[in-house]
């Protein structure tokens, strides 16, 4: 399990390191640099569904990942991923509840990283 020590959300429509709560043992990353996306916070569920590409399960975050390089292309920051990642993910869910005719939380897309990091550095993979 990955469990980086820095996480990043979005709040107010740009991203933003989250001040660090109780203190998690460090598993380290032996000196590297890793950056997780995932499909929502600690204290969310996500799970993989046919509902987001309507034809093979596929999990949020891959979707969510994908959908925000088609309408933004490769040139983005940290930052503007994760934004486009999250209203990505609220837009699908959205229209997934409206469907469904159930109502619910969208999940919030989070990045964990190994430090904190400039939000505004070039995406790279």
């Amino acid at each position: 399990m990955l469990d980086l020590p820095q996480t990043a959300v979005v709040a107010g429509g740009h991203a933003e390191w989250e001040r660090c709560a109780a203190a998690r043992p460090d598993k380290g990353t032996s000196g590297g640099f890793a950056v997780l996306f995932s499909a929502c916070q600690d204290n969310q569920a996500a799970s993989d569904t046919a509902a987001f590409s309507g034809v093979v399960s596929t999990g949020a975050a891959t979707f969510c990942f994908i959908k925000a390089l088609e309408r933004r292309g490769l040139k983005l920051s940290y930052e503007q991923l994760l934004v486009e990642m999250n209203y990505s993910c609220k837009e699908e869910l959205v229209k997934l509840y409206k469907a469904r005719g159930e109502e619910g939380e969208p999940q919030e897309v989070t990045m964990s990283a190994s430090c904190q990091f400039d939000l505004d550095a070039p995406f790279a993979l």
